[in-house]
């Protein structure tokens, strides 16, 4: 099997990215009706899987579990038997019956850019990209899957905006062969900032920043018009926050994340006042610091796009538990409105999901949430 890494839009004639998929094969032409988003995170790994019924996605079936460590290292799979039982263990255990997989490769080794070309045909992009990929992608040439997807118009009629993605194929290789392993049939490969912004609003979100933090690292995705324009890695999650208080209270792991989600000011009553402060003003700092490198991310863009704007800014991901961080964020971002991301707004439940589970971990979810929506075109001819 020949996989290759494919963004398409539902409709390919028209320069509309808001709804682009990555896809990895040319042999399936129809996607099935239930589809599994799988994400491996830093700290555990999400599954979601969502019908389509009568043209509503419906979520059938979610779970989560811990990823054990030492299975994925630097981004790659280190033990690949593990991971394969631990993620058949999860669908099992979640009462996911599909075994059609979305799944997202990510970290620093993925590679997004956008470019700027001459407006010409599908054809001749394709051809045309095909010969010059070695002058945008800093991968060894034929050990990356890649391909395009039409942004839209450039500045002027004669130019087109493109997307180019790669990815190292060791990377996918290995999720794949790990998911086969699992008893899965893979049916694309996505990036986490394409399966976010599926849990969008469309328009309204089109200029949008996506703050996902995760376990031990978080993402700033930043969207204009749609498009993930910059991606950022910073080396600060949730655990850096439960690592406070467990130093702070001299509490365990499991204790500590209870605390850790206390509304601010009031992060365990028979602590005393003082040893309160100092964790505030330990997670201040932690926050200042987070909130300075986004505030960094939207001046380069900036730098890069003067006509470039930011309408909203999302928090999703586990560190959306952490009531303290909305605040101090909300006061460091300025004018620009900071929301709670809600991924399942649009999609229907069913009657058998647990929906205070939901409540509880849809943040978390929402990377398998928008992979278990991919319903993208799988030709451009």
């Amino acid at each position: 099997m020949l996989y290759r890494l494919l963004p398409t839009s539902r409709n390919m004639m028209l320069p509309d990215l808001s709804r682009y998929r990555i896809r990895l094969s040319q042999w399936l032409k129809q996607p099935p009706a239930n589809i599994v988003g799988i994400d491996i995170g830093t700290g555990c790994i999400k599954a979601v899987e969502i019908a389509l019924i009568a043209g509503q996605p419906v979520l059938k079936a979610a779970g989560l579990t811990d990823l054990p460590p030492g299975l994925i290292e630097n981004g790659y799979v280190a033990k690949p038997a593990e991971l394969a039982a631990t993620i058949s263990s999860l669908l099992t255990n979640s009462g996911i019956v599909s075994r059609n997989v979305v799944v997202a490769v990510s970290g620093s080794a993925v590679f997004v850019r956008e470019v700027i070309l001459p407006a010409m045909s599908i054809k001749e992009l394709k051809e045309a990209i095909k010969w010059d990929m070695e002058k945008y992608i800093p991968f060894a040439p034929d050990s990356y899957y890649h391909d395009f997807a039409i942004a839209g118009q450039g500045e002027n009629e004669t130019e087109l905006r493109v997307l180019l993605v790669a990815a190292p194929r060791r990377l996918v290789d290995s999720l794949t062969g790990v998911l086969t392993e699992a008893a899965c049939q893979t049916i694309a490969v996505d990036i986490e900032a394409l399966a976010l912004s599926r849990t969008l609003s469309g328009s309204e979100d089109a200029n949008t920043v996506i703050l996902d933090i995760g376990k031990t690292v978080s993402r700033v995705i930043v969207f204009q018009e749609s498009i993930p324009v910059i991606t950022r890695f910073l080396p600060i999650g949730g655990q850096n926050f439960t690592e406070i208080i467990m130093q702070s209270f001299t509490l365990e792991y499991t204790e500590a994340e209870r605390v850790k989600q206390y509304p601010a000011g009031q992060l365990n009553s028979p602590i005393s006042q003082g040893e309160v402060s100092a964790v505030a003003r330990r997670f201040e700092e932690l926050v200042t610091e987070f909130a300075r490198e986004v505030r960094r991310t939207l001046e380069y863009l900036q730098l890069q796009n003067r006509k470039a704007s930011i309408e909203r800014v999302y928090l999703t991901g586990g560190g959306t538990k952490l009531e303290i961080l909305h605040q101090h964020l909300s006061e460091h971002i300025g004018d620009i409105v900071l929301l709670k991301h809600k991924p399942l707004a649009g999609i229907s439940l069913s009657q058998s999901i647990d929906k205070r589970f939901l409540h509880d971990f849809a943040p978390q979810l929402a990377v398998a949430i928008g992979l278990a929506m991919y319903r993208g075109s799988y030709d451009y001819n």
